[in-house]
């Protein structure tokens, strides 16, 4: 016996589905089978026939399985389409919750982390948050009517502050200091990235230089700069990881520096190769009191990954 084939269209979900129904009737069994247009195989149900006598072999009722067939075969049909209608329907809200649990990883897996102080805004006599004093006595001082934080000129030791967390691989450091020159001397201004070594970017009014430096203050790059000591000056140490096509495998820090009124420079002034990898470094800040006169700092930031 010929396969009986009915074709039913239906649209689900703005989605135009169409799927072709065909019962077959076999010496020993009936088989229903479904196709859609994309998917050749949707569903496939083969019914024994348990004896040579039985209902589909029966001449006497061939008519019946006439009858039955098509009807059975739009039955699984409307089944079908109803299955295809939750599946479409279910399909963007499960797309949503993937979309959604990806964006919530992709933020836990950011462990950027800024401070950005702006000491202006900070009461004199108070705390300077996020960082702490390794060395000298530093206090939030009024001065010129706004809040500055100041390392007096006595003892005429470098002060230093630590930033409270670390820098894994990547950072950015920024201060704005001030101070005054004497006769004979100038002060110092430093950022700083402590790992196992110190590398320290140094601006030396005295020597008329920008320098980075690593351990035992040993010179790995300098420059020539002329500071003016009436305006604020801005020091950026950046930390950069190894570059991945870089057969040395080590970090380079970038240091740039300009004074109050200038455009930050795109360009690194000062720039130096290290022969292994910076991880898990602390951001440093340094004035060094070497004019006898007390040294300022306005503004310290981190950008940290």
């Amino acid at each position: 016996m010929a396969g009986t084939e009915m074709t039913g269209k239906g649209t689900v979900a703005s989605e135009d589905i169409r799927l072709t129904g065909r019962l077959q009737k076999h010496s020993d069994s009936v088989t229903f089978s479904f196709f859609r247009q994309e998917k050749p195989i949707i569903l496939r149900c083969k019914i024994p026939v348990l004896t040579e006598n039985s209902l589909v072999n029966s001449g006497r009722y061939q008519w019946i399985f006439s009858l039955l067939g098509p009807a059975a075969v739009l039955a699984l049909l409307a089944g079908m389409i109803v299955w295809s209608s939750r599946q479409s329907s279910t399909q963007p809200l499960n797309q949503n919750k993937t979309t959604a649990v990806q964006k919530s990883a992709q933020k836990e897996a950011e462990p950027v982390r800024s401070s950005q102080i702006d000491i202006a805004k900070l009461s004199p006599g108070g705390t300077l948050p996020d960082w702490t004093s390794e060395a000298g006595e530093f206090l939030l001082v009024e001065k010129n009517g706004r809040t500055v934080l100041e390392l007096p000129s006595n003892p005429m030791l470098e002060g230093r502050l630590a930033w409270s967390k670390l820098i894994t691989s990547r950072g950015t450091i920024r201060a704005t200091m001030f101070g005054e020159r004497s006769r004979r001397n100038s002060p110092r201004f430093s950022l700083g990235a402590a790992s196992k070594t110190n590398f320290w970017l140094r601006v030396v009014p005295l020597e008329k230089a920008v320098k980075i430096v690593g351990a035992k203050e040993a010179v790995l790059a300098s420059v020539s700069w002329e500071w003016d000591s009436t305006r604020p000056v801005s020091l950026e140490l950046r930390l950069l990881p190894p570059d991945s096509g870089d057969s040395q495998k080590g970090s380079t820090l970038e240091g740039r520096v300009w004074q109050g009124g200038d455009t930050p420079p795109d360009q690194a002034l000062v720039s130096a190769h290290l022969g292994g990898e910076l991880s898990f470094v602390r951001a440093l800040a340094g004035v060094a009191p070497y004019a006898l006169k007390p040294v300022y700092i306005e503004k310290l930031e981190v950008f940290a990954e």
